[in-house]
């Protein structure tokens, strides 16, 4: 059945089912690789990389996001060392993205894993989004805040906007944190 094939985000608007299961893309998974090695901090691969579902089509080269505990991040930086990826903080985006000639990896030291679920390495799709867009908002992230703000718009559903805004709400994340009214498609995120 042909059907079977899509799934249904809001009224017309349909995503194909695979895309909207879709597991890592293959350089988050060898950003997992390389991270596996540390087993004594918590940290989770955040960002574009869980959202990839979302896209109607992926950025040829994007950052990674780590969500890392603060003690592991110099761990995590000799690990991705090691398997060729600069591993640097979420304020340094700007100056090295453009001239970096390999894999990125911002590592955002946090203690609040809300929105990853324990033992896991990766954050759900809620926290992904809240990730990304607090990186674009405030360090300069390569990444369009038009293509978020369509995300937003035509890719979620009303009940991930609702658990975004709940999420963040606990996280205290504008325009989230002391909301009133109900957060639709048209909502301004920026």
């Amino acid at each position: 059945m042909a059907s079977a094939q899509f799934e249904r985000a809001r009224r017309g608007l349909y995503t194909p089912r695979a895309r909207a299961r879709a597991s890592l893309p293959p350089p988050a998974q060898d950003l997992v690789r390389a991270l596996s090695a540390i087993r004594a901090y918590r940290w989770a691969v955040t960002g574009l990389d869980l959202l990839t579902g979302l896209f109607h089509y992926l950025p040829a080269r994007y950052p990674h996001l780590v969500l890392i505990e603060p003690r592991g991040v110099e761990h995590a930086r000799r690990a991705l060392a090691r398997s060729d990826i600069l591993a640097i903080k979420p304020a340094a985006i700007r100056e090295v993205w453009d001239a970096a000639p390999r894999r990125v990896a911002v590592l955002r030291s946090i203690t609040n894993f809300r929105g990853v679920p324990d033992g896991a390495h990766a954050a759900t799709l809620e926290r992904a989004f809240l990730d990304l867009l607090v990186e674009v908002r405030h360090h300069s992230f390569p990444y369009s805040k038009s293509d978020l703000q369509r995300i937003w718009r035509e890719a979620l559903r009303d009940e991930s906007r609702e658990q975004i805004a709940s999420l963040g709400a606990q996280l205290h994340l504008r325009p989230f944190f002391h909301t009133t009214s109900t957060l639709g498609p048209e909502t301004e995120l920026f």
